[in-house]
């Protein structure tokens, strides 16, 4: 049985930009385009998430 190899951190700029073991930054999940679509398909609005996500950072500064 053979396993897949995971993608080296240079085969796209997409890849490469969530393979450096650190998470990734807000502003660069609301770019990603697979957020995009998984919004789309779930029908929420990036403004919407955007919302709920800085009324949580809010409530947790207090």
């Amino acid at each position: 049985m053979q396993t897949a190899n995971p993608p080296s951190p240079g085969s796209s700029s997409r890849a490469s930009a969530f393979m450096d073991l650190r998470e990734p930054s807000l502003a660069e999940l609301y770019g990603d385009p697979v957020l995009h679509a998984m919004l789309r398909r779930d029908g929420i609005d990036l403004s919407a998430l955007k919302a709920v996500v800085a009324n949580a950072q809010k409530r947790l500064a207090a």
